[in-house]
């Protein structure tokens, strides 16, 4: 190695340790940040799958409720007994399962920009099963029923991002309170494992 070259070699370094700076900065911080960078891009993703700015609010819920829907205070025992009688027929599980995946499959439809037909074949399929059930909260079945009809009076340039978006907020708390009244007149009930 010669004195002279010295000089040059030092600069080469220089140089490397520049070029790399940034580099091993922003894969530090990346590796560091990365839980929160993953759950970022998923978030993300759901946004740009969904299409449009207008349902932020629906996907990013500022609520911060992040727990279960609770049973309604309407289903308490006046006679004493403890015992709750269920507004709807237990032992129809099959149409009780899809009366809420009807309900959740019409608000990916809303979200996805599924075509008008869709969305009035979920809405008609999951009043088919609470009929099936004989869900007896006229409440539900009116908000459910005023749903479809306005539904079945549109055209499909109505549905709009923000149409879509209010639907499919409504309809999901639906699904959310009917089954709240499912998990309450369920014995033994637990919404976590813990």
């Amino acid at each position: 190695m010669n004195l002279y070259d010295l000089p040059e070699i030092l600069e080469a370094f220089t140089n490397l340790i520049r070029a790399l700076a940034w580099p091993l900065l922003i894969g530090v911080v990346v590796f560091y940040f990365r839980k929160e960078i993953r759950e970022l891009l998923k978030k993300l993703q759901e946004l740009k799958a969904i299409g449009g700015p207008g349902l932020w609010n629906f996907l990013f819920d500022s609520s911060g409720d992040s727990q279960p829907p609770q049973a309604p205070a309407m289903l308490t025992s006046s006679s004493g007994t403890g015992q709750v009688a269920a507004p709807f027929d237990k032992t129809k599980y099959g149409n009780i399962f899809w009366v809420g995946h009807d309900l959740l499959w019409t608000v990916a439809q809303l979200l996805s920009r599924g075509p008008r037909e869709k969305i009035l074949e979920g809405l008609f399929q999951s009043k088919h099963h609470l009929s099936e059930i004989r869900f007896t909260e006229p409440a539900f079945i009116r908000r459910l029923e005023r749903i479809y009809q306005e539904a079945e009076r549109t055209q499909e340039s109505d549905w709009t991002v923000e149409r879509r978006g209010k639907a499919a907020t409504e309809i999901q708390s639906l699904a959310r309170e009917i089954g709240g009244l499912v998990a309450a007149n369920q014995t033994g009930f637990k919404s976590h494992p813990s």
